[in-house]
């Protein structure tokens, strides 16, 4: 439920509880708000929905289909005025305005803001398109209504109340309306919104009283405290003599408190039918316990007879077994004098093994060993031999090793080639080892407790962050990250793809899962009517530049690592806005061996444009979490996660320790928590779609195309492909077909999504 709605809803609610009403929607839009409606306790028996933009009423068709409980829905594509006649109207993004006579069209306006809570401006082009329509009277069209009586009417027409009202003299004057809910300005020179004092005059002719004002919004464009525009609430004063407030809802409290006891009443009837049922089974079972317990005498007088027979043959065995064990005493000297022999030899060979190892050592140092790397390389590029396993020499853990083990050095990464084909670059290795060398400096010093300051030693802190075995059930999260429409050169194509990766999502065998979105404008797909997603609008400018944009991503990551603080902890999967996820994904995690949470090391890369799929690793020689930051699964706990007034201090150390997708792992089992690694591929990684940041901040020359062209050598085959698809969420190239039209009609453009 959207907050224009949740307070007006739960004020009028117990005035209307258990009536069927008729609501009336002027300006329904898409349909938001009817569904709040629809949705809440209120018993619509009849709903009128009126909007005359035809692309919006198409939508608003759609919508109306989802919900279910209202007997009759009928949404009527007109306009409402104080005649009938034909109106001129502007259709400019999400809203639409009634033209007058001689006023112009304009070229391009300022579309509202009203999503950002702190009223920052967020200025975009919109598209302006007039058309006509024939217009009617709110007092004519009720005339088809049952007894001619509205419940609740709901107007927003962008300062057009006035004449619809006008448009009701007829049921105004016989009190035929019982709550009028109506947008209005508050400022006399704003245009876009009816000045609520002429709705109040008007009103007020018709002994309409004000109820309660709702949605309070502040002057925008100039960054002032006062009141630009408000919901206004107005009822009756014939509704409001028969429904007195305290009464009203004292009444409401104890109907639905009543509603709740008989609700009980019918479970513990059904509990008690059950019961008896059951009562009847086990008598039946009684029954047959008896008879079975015959049939077990009988079968214990034969079981008498056949131990006296097995004690006769237990007696002939142990003598047979004294015997072996003498036959067996005499041959002890001989095996122990071959174990003593097996022991030296062992010794011996373990020895010549450590000296093989040091002069293998010896050999991969050397200047001549390194000198010949790239004739090595040619000669297996053209012989096809695969790429050699690294060496690495054996490690034996003494007894005395063990303790001191749960402190030793963390993993380092070693340069290994150039980059492209032979593994991490030196430059990489060394921002790896820089990582690393961090985290551990920081445990090392201790962690600074939020309550009195204390610093944990770093001995204390591995096993206190164990955590115990998953709860059944634990909550599960997918945090997305959401570009600004500001900074992406397609906005409609970034809803596209967030589509596509909320459809993975949904497509989850296991549907207990939560997925939070943070971004500066919420987007407009189907796919977030899902109760089970969210969205979390960020109060901050959008980016500038491309230097901005990983902080951007940094501050949502931030938010939604708040969010999940909120509900308690569980698992948090960072999952980019265009990137997809297996089917199975939240159950096996859930239903393996995943106490802290599990990484994605193999997976898929899909050029988007090209329709190629490829293995990874194979399109990289690296593996998936070091190239796609939708990889990792990490449990946290609310110790772990940051609070509200809480940024990089070190209460939420865990959580800012593993924002880095390459070194989540390393930094997992520095903890003392270490991932488990996914079996299955269980990432689709998209790239090559105009929208990506990580192929708009390429700094290494055609790196990109180096990577499209890699996922071309490596491409499974295309009815493998759909197949691996279909599991992700995409039923086929539909979709990639649509995406690749987009990019070749010339929208591909450096930008990216967060």
């Amino acid at each position: 439920m959207t907050e224009l709605t949740t307070d007006f809803i739960k004020d009028i609610e117990p005035f209307f509880y258990r009536r069927r009403i008729v609501y009336v929607d002027v300006g329904a839009h898409r349909g938001a708000v009817y569904q709040d409606f629809a949705r809440s306790g209120l018993g619509i028996r009849e709903a009128h929905l009126v909007e005359p933009n035809p692309r919006t009423f198409a939508v608003l068709e759609k919508a109306v289909e989802t919900v279910s409980g209202v007997r009759l829905v009928t949404c009527h594509a007109m306009a409402l005025g104080a005649e009938p006649g034909r109106l001129r109207l502007r259709a400019a993004d999400s809203m639409t305005k009634v033209l007058g006579a001689a006023e112009p069209a304009p070229e391009a306006e300022v579309a509202d803001p009203e999503a950002n809570a702190d009223g920052e401006v967020l200025e975009r082009a919109a598209r302006a398109d007039v058309f006509e329509i024939e217009a009617s009277t709110l007092d004519a069209l009720s005339a088809g209504f049952e007894r001619r009586h509205i419940g609740i009417l709901k107007l927003d027409v962008e300062g057009y109340e006035p004449q619809v009202l006008a448009g009701a003299r007829g049921l105004l004057a016989d009190q035929a309306i019982d709550v009028v809910y109506v947008e209005a300005g508050i400022d006399p020179a704003n245009s876009q919104q009816s000045y609520y004092r002429e709705i109040e005059d008007l009103l007020g002719q018709y002994r309409y009283r004000l109820f309660r004002i709702y949605e309070q919004a502040h002057e925008w464009l100039d960054d002032s405290p006062l009141l630009r525009r408000v919901n206004l609430a107005f009822m009756s004063e014939e509704f409001a003599a028969r429904n007195p407030y305290r009464l009203s809802r004292e009444l409401f409290e104890i109907q639905r408190e009543k509603a709740g006891l008989v609700e009980k009443g019918r479970e513990a009837e059904a509990l008690i039918t059950r019961l008896r049922a059951r009562i009847g089974h086990f008598e039946t079972a009684r029954a047959e316990t008896a008879q079975t317990m015959e049939t077990i005498e009988a079968a214990r007088a034969e079981l008498r007879v056949r131990l006296a027979a097995a004690d006769l043959a237990r007696g002939q065995a142990q003598a047979e077994i004294e015997a072996a064990a003498g036959r067996a005493a005499a041959s002890e000297t001989a095996r122990a004098a071959e174990v003593e022999r097996l022991r030296r030899e062992l010794s011996e060979a373990r020895s010549h093994g450590k000296a093989l190892e040091r002069r293998h050592l010896a050999v991969l140092e050397s200047a001549s060993w390194r000198a010949t790397e790239p004739v090595r390389r040619l000669i297996r590029l053209a012989t096809g031999r695969p790429e050699p396993k690294p060496f690495a020499p054996a490690k034996v853990k003494t007894k005395g090793q063990a303790k001191e083990a749960t402190r030793a050095e963390p993993r380092r990464i070693e340069p290994t080639g150039d980059g492209a084909k032979g593994g991490p670059a030196p430059a990489k290795a060394r921002k790896g080892n820089r990582y690393i060398d961090k985290l551990s400096n920081k445990l090392q010093s201790g962690v600074s407790m939020a309550s009195g300051g204390e610093f944990i030693p770093f001995e204390i802190l591995k096993p206190a962050t164990r955590l115990p075995a998953a709860p059944e059930g634990a909550r599960f999260v997918f945090a997305i990250t959401l570009a600004s429409s500001q900074t992406v050169p397609d906005w409609n194509h970034t809803e596209r793809l967030l589509g596509q990766t909320l459809r993975s999502v949904l497509g989850q065998t296991d549907p207990d899962w939560t997925a939070v979105i943070a971004g500066h404008e919420m987007p407009d797909i189907p796919e977030m009517a899902d109760d089970r997603i969210e969205f979390v609008a960020i109060h901050r400018r959008p980016p500038s530049d491309k230097s901005q944009f990983r902080g951007d991503k940094s501050a949502k990551r931030h938010v939604l690592g708040r969010r999940l603080a909120q509900m308690g902890g569980g698992y948090f999967m960072q999952l980019d806005a265009d990137d997809l996820v297996r089917d199975d994904l939240v159950a096996t995690l859930r239903g393996g061996d995943h106490v802290n949470g599990a990484v994605a090391t193999r997976g898929y890369a899909l050029d988007y444009r090209n329709r190629l799929l490829a293995p990874v690793p194979g399109a990289w020689r690296h593996d998936l979490n070091h190239v796609c930051g939708s990889c990792s699964v990490v449990r946290y706990t609310r110790a772990d996660l940051p609070g509200r007034k809480q940024r990089n201090n070190e209460a939420s150390l865990v959580f800012n320790m593993t924002r880095q997708h390459a070194y989540t792992s390393v930094a997992m089992e520095e903890l003392g928590r270490p991932l488990e690694i996914f079996a299955e591929p269980m990432v689709v990684y998209l790239i090559n779609h105009g929208q990506s940041l990580s192929f708009s901040m390429q700094k290494s020359g055609n790196r990109g195309q180096n990577i499209v062209e890699a996922v071309a050598r490596h491409a499974l085959p295309a009815a493998e492909a759909e197949v691996i698809l279909r599991r992700f969420g995409l039923p086929g190239w539909i979709e990639a077909e649509a995406a690749a039209a987009d990019l070749d009609a010339g929208k591909e453009k450096t930008s990216g999504a967060a």
